[in-house]
């Protein structure tokens, strides 16, 4: 057999320091399960969840018996862009979940039901602060499909599988969303968002930059969306407190898989 030679043994020995360095890491340096949501607490009417590394508390303040309390572990997992909160506690529950810094929006899976609408303030009390309104919104366009409507009434509902949908030849580019109702922040969640079938989200297309004009001033603001369902706040031109006249302009889109046509899933008043 063949020796080694001095001047390999430098190498020799660095092979063996990163060896046992990387066995000797601490083996209980895990990645946190949730995400973006790791920290936060989201405030509801009846409702708060709590939201560690892996697990989560979910407290119920609605049962006649006083508070009630689960706490379970859970995973954070995408299927086609959209997020679900999975318990890991054997039932095989999800939630189809909607979050942003500041809002979260929880539906049952299963029921496709809307059964939380948070806010991530340290109280809640902003909850009030929230507006719906199918009068808000009207567009320039809205696609119908036998008797089903995806009209701009929609982007006010907040629920599942209604979405405004874009009625024009090709992706949508130039058609409008108009707002007609006073606010300081609104937010966006954008695409076909449904809980039994993710895959619609990515099979339509979605917006991606969008010009966001203040009607009555004229001054404006390019926005550019990432390509996910959860919420993201649009930006006021000129930080206007009070805007009640803005107009949101198709630019760009996310193309989708298998139709042209641009969703948007909810607008948030707030």
């Amino acid at each position: 057999m063949q020796g080694i030679s001095v001047g390999n043994r430098p190498l020799i020995l660095a092979f063996v320091l990163l060896t046992v360095s990387g066995l000797s890491a601490p083996a209980d340096e895990e990645a946190c399960s949730g995400g973006e949501l790791v920290s936060r607490t989201y405030h509801g009417r009846f409702q708060r969840v709590d939201f560690g590394c892996n697990e989560l508390t979910h407290s119920d303040v609605r049962n006649p018996e006083g508070e009630r309390e689960r706490t379970v572990e859970y995973e954070l997992v995408t299927r086609h862009k959209v997020p679900f909160i999975r318990l890991l506690d054997g039932s095989g529950e999800e939630w189809l979940a909607l979050y942003g810094s500041r809002l979260l929006f929880l539906y049952d899976a299963q029921e496709k039901r809307r059964f939380l609408i948070g806010v991530n303030d340290g109280t809640g009390r902003s909850l009030e602060a929230i507006h719906f309104g199918p009068d808000f919104f009207s567009a320039s366009s809205f696609l119908t499909e036998g008797d089903i409507t995806y009209e701009a009434e929609n982007l006010g509902t907040a629920s599942l599988s209604k979405p405004w949908v874009e009625g024009v030849e090709g992706p949508g580019i130039g058609e409008e969303i108009r707002i007609n109702q006073a606010f300081s922040r609104i937010w966006i969640s954008t695409g076909y968002v449904s809980a039994r079938r993710p895959e619609l989200y990515t099979m339509n297309a979605r917006p991606k930059t969008l010009l966001v004009v203040d009607v009555d001033t004229g001054e404006e603001v390019r926005v550019s969306l990432d390509d996910t369902p959860v919420i993201q706040a649009l930006p006021v031109p000129g930080d206007r407190r009070g805007t009640r006249n803005l107009r949101l302009t198709i630019e760009e889109v996310y193309p989708g898989t298998r139709w042209e046509d641009t969703c948007v899933n909810f607008i948030i008043i707030f």
